[in-house]
C-alpha cells in the first residue's frame, strides 16, 4: 500500500468479499453471491451488492464493464496493514497472545503451522545476525 492511500475502516463483511475476489481474481455480483453461499454463508444478494459497491467507493476494489465485473484493488497484506494498529492495541504490542487465542480458537493445518514456523525461523535468524 503506498504512503499517499487512504486508510479506510473495511468491515467484516467487506473482508469476506476481498477474500472471494483475491480466490477468483474477479466475478459478478451474482458469482461473488454463489461463491459466497458456497463457503456456507447466507446473506442476500442485495447485501453483497451493497458490500461490494462499498468496497468500490474506498477505493478497495473497481467495477469495470457491463454487467459489472469487479476486481480487488487491494492486496491481502494492504488489508493485513490496516488492521496493525488494532492487534497492536489489542494485545499490548505483544503478537503471542493473539496468536495463543488464534491457535485455541482454530485448527492450524499442517501447511500454516510450516509457514509459521518458517517465518519465526527467519525473523530468529535475522535477530541473531543483528
Amino acid at each position: 500500500m503506498s504512503k499517499k492511500t487512504k486508510i479506510v475502516k473495511i468491515s467484516p463483511g467487506e473482508i469476506e468479499m476481498l477474500n472471494i475476489l483475491w480466490d477468483i481474481k474477479s466475478g459478478t455480483i451474482s458469482q461473488v453471491h454463489k461463491e459466497h453461499t458456497s463457503r456456507g454463508n447466507s446473506v442476500t444478494y442485495a447485501t453483497i451488492q451493497t458490500r461490494l459497491n462499498r468496497l468500490v467507493e474506498k477505493g478497495a476494489i473497481e467495477r469495470v464493464g457491463f454487467p459489472g465485473e469487479y476486481r480487488a484493488l487491494l492486496k491481502p497484506g494492504d488489508v493485513s496493514d490496516l488492521y496493525y494498529d488494532k492487534i497492536e492495541k489489542l494485545c499490548g504490542g505483544s503478537v503471542a497472545p493473539l496468536l495463543a487465542h488464534l491457535f485455541a480458537k482454530r485448527d492450524f493445518d499442517e501447511e500454516e503451522i510450516a509457514m509459521l514456523e518458517k517465518i519465526v525461523a527467519s525473523k530468529k535468524r535475522i535477530e541473531d545476525r543483528g
